[in-house]
């Protein structure tokens, strides 16, 4: 049996399955968290495949979210992602979050808006007309003349929608090796807020 081996980290969970490339039969799991994603993903991918008897020679592809999404999260998805498939010689198959909620939602509707709240008062967005892409960016008010799509409808079932749409990515790359070339990278709309330290403050005796 060969399997597709799936994940996100890109928001406040640790989503993740499994899908048998034969019969199309999956196991997922998603555990909610704010943080931790980079110390519970490894132990949660292997306790799904120890539960369903699938070893990691069994996996012909890893697929992963790359953002945009949480900062830290859509580091870790890709990171853990390279390793595994590089241990195992597999393709990676990278996909944006965007499509993921469109594939569960979008598909068929002419005109769609995928908004992801950011936390900071706007929105990461991306606009589909009748099924092509236009540029993501950023959007403050959520005020679009068509149908909107939010992160927060998903909930728990982001893996069943994931999984399907790597394997069919898989299947049309033709990819069947790991190409450094072609590791998806996290995919970022914005640059990181970094707080730099504070310098020391020192007084005369």
């Amino acid at each position: 049996m060969a399997y597709i081996l799936a994940f996100d980290t890109c928001f406040a969970a640790c989503n993740g399955g499994i899908l048998n490339l034969q019969n199309g039969k999956t196991a997922v799991f998603h555990a909610p968290m704010e943080r931790g994603q980079a110390e519970n993903l490894v132990p949660l991918i292997e306790t799904l495949m120890r539960e369903n008897k699938v070893e990691m020679k069994d996996i012909a592809a890893i697929g992963v979210t790359v953002g945009p999404g949480s900062f830290t999260g859509t580091r870790v998805g890709p990171a853990t992602a390279r390793t595994l498939a590089l241990a195992r010689n597999i393709p990676v198959i990278g996909v944006e979050t965007f499509d993921v909620y469109y594939e569960a939602f979008g598909k068929g509707i002419d005109d769609v808006l995928v908004a992801i709240d950011t936390k900071r008062d706007d929105f990461y967005a991306q606009i589909y007309k009748q099924g092509k892409k236009q540029s993501a960016f950023i959007l403050k008010d959520l005020e679009f003349d068509g149908t909107i799509i939010r992160e927060s409808y998903l909930a728990d079932d982001l893996p069943d929608f994931l999984l399907p749409l790597v394997a069919q990515r898989y299947r049309e790359s033709g990819e069947t090796k790991f190409d450094l070339a072609k590791v998806p990278q996290p995919a970022y709309l914005r640059e990181a807020d970094v707080t730099m330290p504070k310098k020391a403050v020192t007084t005369g005796s």
